[in-house]
Protein backbone atom coordinates (compact mmCIF):
# COMPACT_ATOMS: atom_id res chain seq x y z
CA UNK A 1 0.00 0.00 0.00
CA UNK A 2 1.37 3.81 -0.65
CA UNK A 3 2.25 6.09 2.03
CA UNK A 4 0.05 8.78 0.61
CA UNK A 5 -3.20 6.44 0.22
CA UNK A 6 -5.63 7.02 3.65
CA UNK A 7 -8.08 4.70 4.92
CA UNK A 8 -12.06 6.28 5.59
CA UNK A 9 -12.52 4.76 9.33
CA UNK A 10 -16.36 5.14 9.11
CA UNK A 11 -16.54 3.33 5.55
CA UNK A 12 -14.30 0.44 7.05
CA UNK A 13 -16.57 0.39 10.44
CA UNK A 14 -19.96 0.54 8.12
CA UNK A 15 -18.69 -2.31 6.16
CA UNK A 16 -17.84 -4.86 8.64
CA UNK A 17 -20.74 -7.65 9.72
CA UNK A 18 -22.95 -7.02 12.73
CA UNK A 19 -21.35 -9.38 14.63
CA UNK A 20 -17.92 -7.89 14.38
CA UNK A 21 -19.57 -3.94 15.60
CA UNK A 22 -21.15 -5.85 18.49
CA UNK A 23 -17.76 -7.31 19.48
CA UNK A 24 -15.70 -4.09 19.16
CA UNK A 25 -19.05 -2.26 21.11
CA UNK A 26 -18.32 -4.33 24.14
CA UNK A 27 -14.57 -4.78 23.68
CA UNK A 28 -14.55 -0.91 23.50
CA UNK A 29 -17.01 -0.06 26.46
CA UNK A 30 -14.41 -2.89 28.75
CA UNK A 31 -11.25 -1.02 27.76
CA UNK A 32 -13.17 2.46 28.54
CA UNK A 33 -14.44 0.97 32.02
CA UNK A 34 -10.80 -1.19 32.32
CA UNK A 35 -8.94 2.46 31.99
CA UNK A 36 -11.32 5.10 32.97
CA UNK A 37 -12.60 4.41 36.41
CA UNK A 38 -15.78 6.20 36.06
CA UNK A 39 -17.60 3.90 38.87
CA UNK A 40 -14.26 4.99 41.24
CA UNK A 41 -14.76 8.51 40.51
CA UNK A 42 -18.43 8.06 41.53
CA UNK A 43 -17.33 6.29 44.55
CA UNK A 44 -15.30 9.11 45.41
CA UNK A 45 -17.82 11.83 44.69
CA UNK A 46 -20.10 9.76 47.11
CA UNK A 47 -18.10 9.90 50.13
CA UNK A 48 -15.84 13.73 49.69
CA UNK A 49 -20.01 15.41 48.81
CA UNK A 50 -22.96 13.03 49.31
CA UNK A 51 -21.96 11.54 52.90
CA UNK A 52 -20.51 14.55 54.46
CA UNK A 53 -23.21 16.97 53.09
CA UNK A 54 -26.20 14.55 54.20
CA UNK A 55 -24.18 14.47 57.94
CA UNK A 56 -23.90 17.71 58.37
CA UNK A 57 -27.10 18.45 57.34
CA UNK A 58 -28.33 15.84 59.72
CA UNK A 59 -26.67 17.08 62.77
CA UNK A 60 -28.05 20.83 61.80
CA UNK A 61 -24.49 22.02 61.13
CA UNK A 62 -25.65 22.87 57.52
CA UNK A 63 -29.78 24.28 57.75
CA UNK A 64 -32.00 22.39 55.10
CA UNK A 65 -31.71 25.29 52.92
CA UNK A 66 -27.75 25.23 51.95
CA UNK A 67 -28.94 21.69 51.43
CA UNK A 68 -31.39 22.44 48.92
CA UNK A 69 -29.40 25.06 47.23
CA UNK A 70 -26.92 22.41 46.36
CA UNK A 71 -29.14 19.93 45.23
CA UNK A 72 -30.72 23.13 43.21
CA UNK A 73 -27.61 23.92 41.52
CA UNK A 74 -27.09 20.24 40.71
CA UNK A 75 -30.49 20.34 38.81
CA UNK A 76 -29.58 23.42 37.24
CA UNK A 77 -26.22 22.22 36.09
CA UNK A 78 -27.79 19.04 34.57
CA UNK A 79 -30.67 20.95 33.07
CA UNK A 80 -28.14 23.45 31.37
CA UNK A 81 -26.17 20.59 30.20
CA UNK A 82 -29.33 18.95 28.67
CA UNK A 83 -29.83 22.25 27.01
CA UNK A 84 -26.21 22.40 25.31
CA UNK A 85 -26.54 18.78 24.11
CA UNK A 86 -30.03 19.23 22.38
CA UNK A 87 -28.43 22.45 20.98
CA UNK A 88 -25.43 20.87 19.93
CA UNK A 89 -27.37 17.84 17.83
CA UNK A 90 -29.52 20.28 15.91
CA UNK A 91 -27.75 21.83 12.66
CA UNK A 92 -27.21 25.23 12.54
CA UNK A 93 -29.19 27.81 10.95
CA UNK A 94 -27.49 28.76 7.77
CA UNK A 95 -26.70 32.45 6.89
CA UNK A 96 -27.50 33.75 3.91
CA UNK A 97 -27.20 37.13 2.25
CA UNK A 98 -30.64 38.64 2.33
CA UNK A 99 -30.98 42.31 1.58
Amino acid sequence: MPDNQSIDVKKELLQLPTWAKLVLAIGSLIIFIKFFPILDLIQLFLYVVIIPLGFFTAIGVISSEAANSFTETCREVSSKLREAAANAQQPAPSQEGGE
